[in-house]
């Protein structure tokens, strides 16, 4: 009984490494250059694809290959223009 436990706390801990490891894993991430108008069309269309869920700029700017600091500003202004809601969750 005492060797079974071992055995599973230790699988439970090495997959608890796992987690951690993909966590801190570096990424690489490849950003094209593009006008601020061209990536305000592709974050529109990559939330009106999405509706309904929840993203960030950091996302935005990861899946659509575009500088963090563009999406940020397109989300800002969207949001001041009404088309998007800003997320004020936990």
């Amino acid at each position: 009984m005492l060797e079974a436990d071992l055995i599973k706390r230790i699988e439970d801990l090495e997959r608890r490494v796992k987690e951690l490891e993909e966590l801190v894993k570096p990424k690489i991430i490849v950003v094209r250059e593009i006008t601020k108008e061209e990536a305000k069309k592709l974050i529109l269309d990559y939330i009106k694809s999405r509706k309904g869920e929840i993203t960030s700029p950091l996302e935005l700017s990861e899946h659509l290959q575009i500088p963090y600091e563009i999406a940020h500003e397109i989300v800002l202004e969207l949001i001041k223009e009404g088309r998007l809601e800003p997320y004020e969750g936990d």
